[in-house]
């Protein structure tokens, strides 16, 4: 059995050997969590280092890589190198609601050591020329994905499905133009037909 151990933002190879670094995490890493200090931040509603660093990866077919931050609405793409390319940061009412109830969950939560994490993005996905991010929603409300240009970080798209939260994850078939879309309470799929363009 192997195991890695990794440093942050890089590549390994099969054999755990160190390959690539892609750029610098936003904050330096917290061992130690001061239960009291997060919870004042974020009643003066702040994002404590303690969640920044988080990320979600996607690999493009020509091995560069975009990275999502979990708790920061900023997203980076990178060159097989390890060269950024460009970084964009994402805004959306979706975005300002999930900051506005990680805020009010952890203000109204009366055991001081639970603390509950904020994420922008729940699941993404490329294409060959896109870059799209489902985003975290709340109950109830609809699944809302935004789609880049993996070139530029551009905004192409915002698509709207309702009748699938809480999406949890989703999938694309972009030749029938369908999104597939994973329902966390209940693990059914709903299918959405995508408008041309």
């Amino acid at each position: 059995m192997s195991t890695f151990q990794c440093k942050p933002h890089a590549t390994i190879d099969r054999d755990g050997a160190f390959v690539a670094s892609y750029g610098s995490p936003p904050v330096t890493a917290t061992n130690m969590w001061d239960f009291g200090a997060i919870k004042s931040g974020i009643r003066e509603g702040r994002v404590l280092d303690e969640f920044r660093n988080s990320v979600l990866p996607v690999w493009l077919a020509d091995s560069s890589l975009v990275l999502a931050f979990y708790a920061d609405p900023e997203v980076r793409k990178y060159d097989r190198s390890g060269r950024m390319v460009w970084t964009t940061a994402l805004a959306d009412p979706v975005l300002d609601h999930a900051f506005s109830e990680f805020v009010r969950r952890n203000i109204e939560e009366p055991n001081p050591a639970r603390i509950y994490s904020l994420n922008y993005i729940t699941d993404a996905l490329a294409t060959d020329e896109e870059v799209w991010f489902l985003l975290a929603g709340s109950e109830g409300a609809p699944a809302v994905i935004l789609c880049l240009d993996s070139d530029t970080g551009r905004l192409l798209r915002r698509r709207v499905v309702h009748g699938v939260a809480p999406a949890r994850a989703f999938a694309l078939d972009e030749e029938q133009g369908r999104l597939y879309i994973a329902n966390g309470a209940d693990a059914s799929l709903s299918v959405a037909v995508l408008p041309d363009g």
